[in-house]
């Protein structure tokens, strides 16, 4: 009822309850003089006048702040258009974006432009925010009311520590969401022309780490010696002799094919096809500056030489398309 419409007078003469502000021309949603608390959650113009305007106005002087939130987006493996529309509209919608090294720059392009850029990436010898710290940014930013978006390259919860992040946020009772992503050895192989199964040649995949926390490599190698397993290597370039003598020393086929592949799903990617005994040799034409290299052991190896010929790279004119969907 807006009382501004109504004559005064008659207001008073049926005794009508009014609040004092109707006097300073602020129209009202019910006509209760009586003030009390407004409850947690509360619209803050439930018909509370006084409590109500306590409230605008704390809002007002920065004494209220709203509440953040932290979306955990995996950005794929490097081509823009391979991240998911959910991913897109968080990352478009975050206030912060905190981004990991391997994340490709078409993928970070896509946040806001009034967005604050953080990048928190460790890259191999040099880590200048340890894990720790990352989260720590992360809730301290969404305790400020943020929107932050922790923008992870392939998969969040596949080799992306993102298990770690959500349990933190839940440890201190911040909401987010978690947005899968395609994983790295998905969207690479894809791209590279290299099925990660395929029927009578490879029944099964195996993820596996190049090396475990503190730089010690896996002892389990003999698990990979299943002539009918594709094994996928994340951050073993590094490590690849070693990998290679704990492979053959396994029992793995010395002729059994490997793929290198540089800057997958990228523009730029590069692929080298050897073989378990030569590929630390094949390795050395790899510079590891120019970007991460994802490493493929197994037979479906073989089938790059006919599938890789229709790979489509990633397309560098995505980008103007997404900033407008």
């Amino acid at each position: 009822m807006v009382t501004d419409l109504i004559d005064r007078a008659r207001i008073d003469a049926l005794d009508i309850p009014i609040n004092p502000l109707h006097d300073q021309h602020f129209p009202s949603i019910d006509c209760a003089p009586w003030t009390r608390a407004i409850s947690a959650g509360e619209d803050v113009r439930a018909g509370d006048d006084a409590g109500a305007d306590q409230s605008m106005q704390a809002m007002l002087d920065g004494q209220a702040q709203a509440a953040g939130e932290v979306y955990l987006v995996g950005a794929g493996p490097g081509d823009a258009e391979l991240l998911t529309l959910k991913g897109l509209r968080l990352l478009q919608q975050a206030d912060v974006v905190l981004y990991d090294a391997l994340v490709s720059q078409d993928v970070i392009d896509l946040a806001r432009r009034d967005a604050v850029l953080e990048d928190v990436g460790k890259r191999r010898g040099h880590c200048p925010m340890p894990q720790g710290a990352i989260t720590d940014r992360i809730i301290e930013w969404a305790r400020q009311g943020k929107r932050v978006c922790r923008l992870k390259s392939g998969d969040p919860y596949l080799f992306g520590r993102g298990g770690e992040e959500a349990l933190a946020l839940v440890e201190a009772q911040i909401p987010f969401q978690t947005v899968p992503g395609i994983s790295s050895a998905a969207g690479i192989s894809a791209q590279a022309g290299i099925p990660l199964t395929h029927r009578g040649i490879a029944r099964s995949v195996r993820f596996v780490t190049g090396h475990l926390a503190g730089g010690s490599l896996p002892a389990d190698w003999q698990r990979l010696v299943d002539q009918q397993e594709t094994s996928v290597l994340y951050m073993a370039l590094h490590h690849l002799p070693a990998i290679q003598a704990s492979l053959l020393a396994a029992g793995v086929a010395a002729d059994m094919p490997v793929a290198l592949i540089q800057n997958g799903a990228r523009a730029n990617q590069q692929v080298w096809v050897t073989q378990v005994d030569q590929c630390t040799e094949a390795s050395a034409a790899i510079d590891p500056e120019r970007g991460p290299t994802l490493v493929m052991v197994g037979q479906v190896v073989s089938l790059r030489e006919q599938l890789g010929v229709g790979t489509n790279l990633a397309d560098a004119t995505a980008r103007s398309w997404m900033l407008n969907a």
